[in-house]
C-alpha cells in the first residue's frame, strides 16, 4: 500500500484550493505537507499560505523533491509550459494526479518524457466542503496501488468514481461542471422567488434543502428518474404547471444540449493541446 503523506500543487485556483480547504479539514493531510506553485502570482500565494497556513514556493526543485504526489491544477492552456517547466525535478517515486480539464494521461506522459504513474481526475468544487463528486482513471504506467493510493486521498473529499479514460469527458461535462448547471438553475428559482417576495434567506435555504432531498431519492429510491418526476405530479396541480411552463421552453432539450457542449469541449482542449506543437496537423 502507497501512502501520501506530502502533496504538492502545481496550479493555484480555485479547483486547488478547494481540494486543499477539503483535506486540511478533513485532517487527511497536515497543512505543513501540502506545497503549492503556480507562475506569477505572488498575491494569490500568499493568500493561501496565510489562510491555509500551507508552503508556498516558486523553487521548483525544492518543493517537489521532497512529496509524494504532485497535483496538476495548472489551466488547461497553460498545460504543455507547466509540465515543461517542472520536468526536470519529476522522478519515477513520484505519483502524478492531474485535475485539468480535457488534458489525458497520454498527453502529460509525452511531455514529461518518461513512464511516470499518472492518474487523471476530475473532482468539482464541492471538495471544499467534502461533498466532490470526482472521477478518476489512469494511465499506462500507473499500478492499481497507485491509482488505490490517490483514491484514498480523493475520497476524503467526497465521492469517486473509477472510469476509462474514453468516458473522462463524459463524467468531466457531468460532474465536474454539474455544479455551476445546478448553481444556474438556482439563481433563476431564488429570482423567481424574489419576485413573488419571498425573503431571499430563506429561498436560497428551500431552494438548497429541495435539491439535496431530490439527490438522496435519486441515490436511495430504486425508481427511474421518469417515475419520480411523476409521483410529484398531479394533473392539473402546482408541479404539472411549473413542468409545462419547463417542457414550453424546452428546458430539456437545454440541458441536453449543455452536457453534449461541455464534453465536446473537453475533446476539443485534448485535440488542441496535443497538436499546439505540430501546427500543421490541425
Amino acid at each position: 500500500m502507497i501512502t501520501i503523506n506530502r502533496i504538492t500543487f502545481v496550479g493555484a485556483g480555485s479547483m486547488a484550493e478547494s481540494i486543499i480547504k477539503g483535506l486540511i479539514s478533513k485532517k487527511m493531510i497536515p497543512s505543513q505537507n501540502i506545497m503549492v506553485t503556480n507562475r506569477t502570482d505572488d498575491e494569490r500565494l500568499e493568500c493561501l499560505e496565510e489562510k491555509y497556513g500551507i508552503q508556498v514556493s516558486y523553487d521548483d526543485e525544492r518543493i517537489l523533491t521532497d512529496t509524494d504526489l504532485i497535483i496538476l491544477a495548472m489551466k488547461p492552456k497553460d498545460a504543455r509550459s507547466g509540465l515543461q517547466r517542472i520536468r526536470p525535478y519529476v522522478k519515477k517515486s513520484h505519483i502524478i494526479a492531474s485535475v485539468m480539464a480535457g488534458i489525458t494521461t497520454g498527453f502529460i506522459e509525452e511531455v514529461l518524457e518518461g513512464p511516470y504513474p499518472v492518474i487523471r481526475t476530475m473532482p468539482n468544487t464541492s471538495s471544499e466542503i467534502g461533498l466532490s463528486t470526482t472521477t478518476l482513471c489512469r494511465g499506462k504506467n500507473t499500478t492499481i496501488t497507485h491509482a488505490q493510493a490517490v483514491e484514498e486521498l480523493f475520497k476524503a473529499v467526497g465521492s469517486v468514481t473509477v472510469v476509462q479514460e474514453q468516458y473522462m469527458d463524459a463524467t468531466t461535462a457531468l460532474a465536474g461542471s454539474g455544479p455551476a448547471y445546478l448553481y444556474y438553475v438556482a439563481e433563476a428559482m431564488k429570482q423567481a422567488a424574489q419576485t413573488l417576495e419571498l425573503d431571499e434567506g430563506k429561498a436560497r435555504e428551500l431552494i438548497a434543502d429541495t435539491m439535496i432531498g431530490a439527490g438522496h431519492m435519486m441515490k436511495e429510491s430504486t425508481a427511474s428518474l421518469n417515475q419520480l418526476r411523476i409521483d410529484i405530479t398531479s394533473p392539473g396541480g402546482t408541479t404539472a404547471a411549473g413542468l409545462n411552463a419547463l417542457m414550453e421552453h424546452h428546458v430539456d432539450e437545454a440541458f441536453k444540449r449543455c452536457v453534449l457542449d461541455a464534453a465536446k469541449r473537453s475533446k476539443e482542449l485534448q485535440r488542441h493541446f496535443s497538436l499546439e506543437k505540430n501546427p500543421a496537423q490541425r
